[in-house]
């Protein structure tokens, strides 16, 4: 019987399962930011304080210097793209994401709410890419050599 379930989860979930599968302890003074998988598995079910949102990380394209963090919730999907576009998506309507919809006066509070919630998620976890945008390549450059790629 295949069992499918409809939770949002992310990998950082995947260490957090694993530590509690160890029942390893966090010191006060260390984050952890995953959430244990464990209540998901054999159900198809999920809890119902269970948040159906998921974050995305992704610091560099194949060397090349290109900073992204995204929010995706039941809805939407927003990507913030500190050095290049932004991108937003109405994910009921437009699936497959073909219409990015940021920087549009009609989606504007919905782009700033889920702006927020990423910086508070980036806050949360000690992501302090809000803190070093004057210090980020322009998109596209080679972080070995400093230049601009093809």
């Amino acid at each position: 019987m295949t069992v499918t379930q409809d939770a949002y989860v992310s990998l950082i979930d995947i260490a957090e399962t694993l530590f509690a599968l160890i029942d390893s302890k966090t010191p006060s003074d260390q984050l952890r930011q995953g959430r244990n998988l464990m209540p998901l598995v054999g159900t198809s079910k999920r809890p119902s304080d269970w948040p159906q949102v998921a974050y995305g990380v992704y610091y560099r394209y194949n060397g090349y210097s290109f900073e992204i963090r995204a929010i995706c919730d039941e809805r939407y999907k927003y990507v913030w793209n500190p050095q290049d576009i932004n991108e937003l998506y109405d994910l009921e309507t437009d699936p497959h994401e073909m219409t990015n919809l940021a920087k549009r006066a009609d989606t504007a509070d919905i782009e700033n709410n889920l702006h927020n919630q990423l910086l508070n998620w980036l806050n949360e976890v000690g992501d302090n890419l809000p803190n070093r945008l004057d210090a980020l390549l322009p998109a596209g450059t080679i972080i070995a050599t400093g230049e601009q790629g093809p």
